[in-house]
């Protein structure tokens, strides 16, 4: 697969794989998305005990403060997709929470899309025998 020539910018691809790779080096990755526009990585590292942010396009690694200090992005939403779980981490990604809250606002459109990403990679759904429609 060419990588750089399936998007014009490549951050989705790139991401993609370097977090395939990360799992079948044995790492425990996820996918993270921030809704404004770009995607990157995390692994959990065992001798840190916690995820370290890792962004193979910025060549970045534990500096998850790049994106506003660095690019000076206005974040809302920042997800993270495990094979087990989804999660909200936008505030790892913050020094200024409560501009980030205020940038939230009533978004409930977003809100609802992220409870329905949590909803389908539940257990309770996982064990579901209704089909997805």
């Amino acid at each position: 697969m060419d990588v750089q020539s399936t998007d014009t910018r490549g951050f989705g691809e790139w991401a993609n794989c370097f977090t395939g790779i990360c799992r079948a080096l044995g790492y425990d990755a996820r996918y993270i998305l921030d809704v404004t526009d770009h995607v990157w990585t995390e692994i959990y590292s065992c001798h840190l005990a916690r995820w370290v942010h890792l962004d193979a396009c910025e060549n970045a690694w534990d500096r998850p403060l790049i994106y506003e200090q660095g690019w000076k992005k206005k974040l809302s939403y920042v997800v993270a997709f495990s094979k087990d779980e989804v999660v909200d981490v936008s505030y790892r990604y913050t020094l200024h929470p409560q501009q980030l809250a205020a940038r939230r606002g009533n978004d409930k459109a977003v809100q609802a899309k992220i409870g329905l990403v949590k909803f389908n990679h539940s257990p309770a759904k996982k064990n579901s025998t209704t089909e997805n429609v």
